[in-house]
């Protein structure tokens, strides 16, 4: 814009103005809703002149992405930026282009209808369409089910789909959920994978080995199925295995054997499928080796029979055994070993020499002991240090036995991990029992086996004072005797004296005791059990038995009766023991939920137990009350209230209280990895969500249409119904009707109620509790308005639902009529930020201006405004628009305007509208009016005031340029007489030029002209003004330019520059055309020549024509290419007084005379006159 400023400030004009053509030229887009859309128009030059210019859109949801333009052919594109337009909204508006010497209007209109589905199969008009859809393209129908046109689609099927996929998007995004959606909805089996649950051996293993595990799956749909692996030699290549993954029906998952990991014997393995909370397991066995054989007659393997062997050993030394079947037994054994194990033969040989020596078969160990003296050949190898061991036991030479002993200890001293040689060693040597139970206290902490043990517990037996502290020593012996179940009294007496010092309680001694005092359950061992336990809490099932059985024996510790309602299980129904009960009704201290345990067990045995029930009659009544109170219940409490209601009158108070907790239902949840269950009720705003603990949740259960799904840890949702066992807490049936009369207006007996009876009338008070409640859905409370509205209005409490409105969020769900209703109550709130938020979603069509004024006002110019400004500015163009149709702006604020003035830019008409605004608040208007000034010089477009606007401007601290700019196109307008329907031209334009001349400064030529112009037509004259005309004509005639409107002077001045006898042709047209005229001759024929240009496409041929004659003329424009020339007439019609001897007289009647045919005279006047005109020109010589 700045460029054509520039050149008509110096001048110059833009001629000729481009021919513009817009395609389309009217924008007509229908759309489905909640849809982008975008689209574009051209805007073309016709005869070659490049555009410059904006495009501005009247409606703020339309925008133009390139609003500004350059070029012959401009492309122009706009979105539509309404989120969540609704079917039936429709934007309708102009582009105004606004560019050099061009202002055009594109009308739009966008009309959004209902939403279509679409896929690659075709529109989706029914749920088993997108089901097919999902059946053969699962990552389309994937992509789909999660976005928002279906969830805008899915709005229109039934309430059950609606709830199921709420429940599902607000899932996991996973193609599991979209699984379980189509089941759950009935569109599709579930998918069914085939898993193995097998066992797989793989021998003589010594090189790295692939295999595969072999999936099927029936069905189709998505499924997954989760891989772990337990084996150090195992590896998968995947962990996770989804339906895409299979080829057909089947599909192979590979692992690798790593034989590099593999131990000696057998190396075991498991690879876990999980799939739908169902485990499959692949059992692996792998060896470097052939698997041991079945032996015939053996049925264990050898692992089994080296433990049976050591199992009859302790049964021997523990002496549950005796000495020749222990000895036969072994022997056995040993044998079978010896088969079994043949790596380790020597080994079982010694042991069968032991038994042999035990058992009193001398001869036979002797023989046994010379075939295995050869056989050892390393005398430092545990074998040898145990044959040194029978030598030992066998010889009678006490010399030799501690020779005997010394080689055992220095062997035993190279293999400190061989606890059979430290119990060799111990056996032998002759020390206290103190000191060898040291000795073993010592090996234990270095080497752990049961054959330390034995020698201890010897110990023990024989000397229980040796047993001294709780050390880690004494833990692990005694946890091998309750394993062993070898208690004995004394032992049992020293382990109650040493725990009774202790001050703590620890798990793992309290198991000791408690075999030691199931061993030995005497009063006293009992009661120190039950001292040791209240050292700490202890809440499990096995403590709970024995403060049961200490209660049923009469056992009086402090803290007893505290410690059994602990440790009882929160399910537990029984009788509670009368000295409990006793107890507890006196000093109950309980946490609140063993309170609720006890009284629940009172009330339920109440008919085996009435005097234990009456007496505790008031403390279950105010329990009952404080537990509604808090709003507690569980299954316990719901015993209790099922008894408090059946016993009184119910008042309003209790009424209300129980109205959450009538409807609370126990959910039963068996599924494995269950996480939470969550229920979705038409009625509510969002789910109730309660974590499953011990297998169940509790929740609030409606009536109506609701849907209850399982989440598991995973996020992946299932609909609950068919896994879930659900029951209500209390006889809901039976309470509501009692209840529900005393509290009508509680919000979930309305809802229970309204889903018995949709159509049950509402009160006011029931309206009120409605409309104030937070957790109903706007779409469930929609039907209700218009009674609702009805009532209220004609109780005065109109402002009750106008303050609900106000706490509204989602208007996503309401119609047009309702989004005003709630848009107005938030701007009269004050809560500008969500009405402004809620425009840029939805158009709301009726929203009164000053409502709209006061939001601009509050949002855009609030302290954090940045974001606001844009779509601002936009509101304000179409508040404009409502002043320029009559709409009144008084109320306004001032700073409104002001922001207007600053940052707003649009079409002349609206800035022209601001401008009235502004100047009505006394505002400051000059960058207004320098902005209006520029874009109606820059288009031509003038408006109605625009000269009031350049006053305002030229007052200021104007831009000359832009003065000069103005002056200029105004005074080009008039000298080419541009028609007059643009207002007309300015009348201080002519002033302003004059005060040029007045200040003695040189206007440009279109000025001067356009002043020359004025003045010749001016019918009255000041002197001054008579001699700027004069200086005016001179000067222009001194430059060879004519103008007709010359010959409107004064007679002085056409006498003085002899304009009374000239005639002028004038034609305009494009500046720098050839214009040929062609023109009839006075004295016959025709004569063509060029039109000289005067002035900016305005052409003049100047005649010297006498009285009577006429001319024709034709005149030809390149311009107008083929079509005809311009063709006309001119005559003289002289009208100024000249005197009689004048020479432009005498011609005249010369010429009259000769067309009379009065030769005679005519000759003598024209000799008279050539007499003259000699005498003249001897007389007068030219200069």
């Amino acid at each position: 814009m700045r460029k054509r400023i520039w050149r008509l400030a110096n001048d110059e004009f833009d001629t000729p103005s481009p021919q513009v053509l817009v395609k389309p030229d009217r924008i007509a887009v229908e759309a489905a809703e909640a849809s982008h859309i975008s689209g574009s128009f051209t805007v073309i030059s016709l005869n070659e002149i490049p555009l410059r210019g904006m495009v501005y859109s009247s409606n703020p949801y339309v925008v133009c992405t390139t609003p500004q333009f350059e070029g012959l052919q401009n492309v122009i594109a706009y979105e539509v930026h309404l989120p969540k337009a609704l079917a039936g909204d429709c934007l309708r508006g102009h582009m105004t282009i606004v560019a050099n010497q061009v202002t055009l209007e594109i009308p739009y209109e966008i009309t959004y209808t209902e939403a279509k589905l679409m896929s690659s199969i075709g529109q989706i008009k029914e749920i088993r369409q997108f089901a097919l859809l999902a059946r053969d393209h699962w990552q389309e129908a994937l992509n789909l089910f999660y976005s928002d046109a279906f969830a805008h689609w899915i709005i229109r099927q039934d309430q059950r789909l609606r709830l199921l996929y709420r429940a599902y998007r607000r899932g996991a995004l996973s193609g599991v959920n979209l699984e379980h959606f189509l089941v759950d909805a009935g569109l599709k089996e579930a998918l069914v994978f085939g898993l193995p649950d097998e066992t797989r051996k793989y021998a003589w293993l010594r090189e790295d080995q692939e295999d595969h595990i072999h999936l099927l799956k029936r069905g189709w749909g998505h499924g997954e199925i989760q891989l772990t692996c337990r084996g150090d030699f195992i590896s998968l290549e995947k962990k996770r295995i989804s339906s895409e993954d299979f080829l057909g029906q089947t599909a192979d998952v590979p692992y690798l054997l790593d034989a590099k990991k593999l131990r000696a014997g057998v190396n075991y393995a498991v690879i876990q499928m999980q799939t739908n909370g169902l485990v499959h397991q692949l059992s692996i066995q792998a060896t470097r080796r052939d698997f041991p054989s079945a032996i015939p007659g053996i049925r264990q393997s050898l692992r089994t029979l080296i433990v049976r062997v050591m199992r009859d050993y302790e049964s021997y030394r523990l002496g549950r055994m005796s000495r020749p079947e222990w000895c036969h037994r072994w022997l056995r054994d040993l044998e079978d070993l010896r088969r079994l194990d043949s790596d380790r033969d020597v080994f079982w040989q010694l042991l069968q020499t032991m038994a042999l020596i035990e058992n009193g078969q001398t001869e036979e160990a002797l023989d046994l002991i010379g075939g295995l003296k050869g056989k050892i050949a390393d005398k430092n190898s545990p074998e040898w240090g145990l044959l040194l061991y029978l030598y030992c036991n066998l010889s009678e030479d006490r010399q030799n036995r501690r020779e005997l002993i010394r080689q055992i200890d220095v062997i035993f001293r190279r293999h400190r991990d061989r606890a059979d040689l430290f119990c060799c060693l111990l056996r032998t040597e002759e020390k206290e029992a103190a000191e060898k139970y040291a000795e073993i206290s010592e090996e234990a902490a270095r080497v752990r086996s049961p054959l330390l043990y034995l020698e201890a517990y010897d110990l023990l037996r024989e000397e229980p004072y040796l047993l001294t502290e709780a050390d880690d020593f004494a833990f692990g012996l005694l946890s091998w005797v309750r394993s062993r179940r070898a208690f004995t009294a004394a032992l049992v007496d020293r382990l109650v004296k040493i725990l009774a010092t202790s001050k703590t309680c620890s798990a793992a001694w309290t198991r000791i005791f408690m075999g030691a005092v199931w061993a030995y359950p005497s009063r006293e061992n009992l009661s120190a059990l039950i001292a040791y336990l209240l050292l700490e809490p202890n809440r499990s099932a096995r403590a709970q038995s024995w403060y049961e059985r200490a209660v049923d024996e009469g056992v009086n510790v402090p803290g007893l009766y505290e410690a059994y309602m602990m440790s009882m299980p929160q399910d537990a129904i029984r009788p509670i023991p009368p000295l409990l009960a006793r107890y507890f009704l006196i000093n109950n201290r309980l946490p609140q939920e063993k309170q609720a345990l006890l009284y629940a067990n009172i009330v339920s045995f109440q008919k085996r137990d009435p005097k234990t029930y009456e007496a505790y009659r008031n403390s279950l009544d105010r329990f009952a009350e404080r537990m509604m109170i808090e709003g507690r219940i569980d299954d316990n409490i719901a015993i209790i209230y099922n008894d408090y209601l059946d016993r009184i009158t119910p008042s309003e108070t209790i009424a209300r209280a129980m109205a959450p907790l009538l409807f609370i239902h126990k959910i039963l949840c068996t599924a494995e990895g269950s996480r939470r269950v969550l229920v979705y009720h038409q009625a509510l705003t969002e789910p109730v969500i309660a974590s499953v603990a011990d297998h169940a949740a509790y929740l609030p259960l409606y009536g109506g249409d609701r849907l209850l799904v399982l989440e598991d840890e995973n996020g992946a949702i299932t609909e609950g119904e068919k896994l879930l066992g659900v029951e209500p807490l209390l006889d809901i049936d039976r309470f509501y009707d009692r209840l529900a009369p005393l509290a009508p207006d509680s919000i979930p007996y309305l809802l229970h109620g309204l889903s018995l009876n949709p159509r049950m009338p509402l009160n006011r008070p029931q309206m009120l509790a409605m409309l104030s409640s937070y957790k109903l859905r706007e779409d469930y409370l929609a039907p209700y308005y218009p009674a609702m509205s009805e009532c209220l209005l004609a109780a005065g409490q109109e402002s009750v639902i106008e303050e609900h409105f106000r706490k509204v969020t989602d208007l996503t769900g309401m119609n047009r009529d309702m989004r005003k209703y709630v848009l107005t109550s938030w701007i009269h709130s004050g809560q500008y930020h969500k009405v402004y938020l809620a425009l840029q979603d939805f158009t709301v069509p009726g929203l009164a201006p000053e409502d709209l004024a006061g939001l601009v006002s509050a949002v855009c110019l609030g302290e954090d405004a940045s974001d606001s400004r844009d779509f601002g500015l936009s509101l304000c163009g179409f508040l404009l628009d409502c002043v320029g149709e009559g709409v009144s702006s008084a109320q306004w604020e001032e700073r409104l305007i002001a922001f207007m003035l600053e940052g707003f830019v649009g079409t002349t008409d609206r800035m022209m509208i601001l401008w009235e605004l502004a100047g009505e608040a006394k505002l400051d208007r000059f960058a207004l009016a320098e902005r209006i000034l520029v874009q109606s010089l820059y288009t031509e477009d003038i408006p109605k005031g625009l000269s009031e606007v350049f006053d305002y401007y030229r007052g200021q601290r104007p831009n000359t340029k832009i003065m000069e700019a103005y002056q200029n196109f105004f005074a080009h307008r008039y000298l080419l007489d541009v028609d007059q329907k643009d207002h007309g031209i300015p009348e201080h334009i002519f002033f302003y030029i004059y005060d040029e001349y007045a200040r003695r400064r040189s206007p440009s030529q279109s000025c001067m002209l356009a002043l020359m112009k004025r003045l010749c037509y001016s019918k009255k004259l000041t002197n001054a003004e008579f001699a700027l005309l004069d200086r005016l004509i001179g000067q222009a005639l001194s430059q060879r330019i004519r103008f007709s409107f010359m010959q409107k002077v004064d007679h002085s001045l056409l006498m003085k520059y002899q304009l009374y006898d000239k005639a002028m042709i004038e034609y305009q047209s494009d500046p720098q055309q050839t214009i040929r005229i062609r023109y009839s001759m006075p004295e016959g024929g025709y004569r063509e020549e060029l039109m000289p240009e005067i002035y900016c496409g305005l052409y003049v041929k100047q005649m010297v024509l006498f009285r009577g004659q006429t001319v024709d003329y034709l005149i030809w424009d390149d311009l107008r290419g083929k079509d005809p020339a311009v063709s006309g007439k001119i005559s003289c019609q002289l009208e100024a007084k000249i005197e009689e001897e004048a020479a432009y007289n005498r011609l005249n009647r010369m010429e009259d005379l000769l067309g009379q045919g009065n030769l005679e005279q005519g000759i003598e006047e024209m000799m008279d006159y050539r007499m003259q005109e000699n005498i003249t020109s001897k007389l007068f010589s030219l200069l």
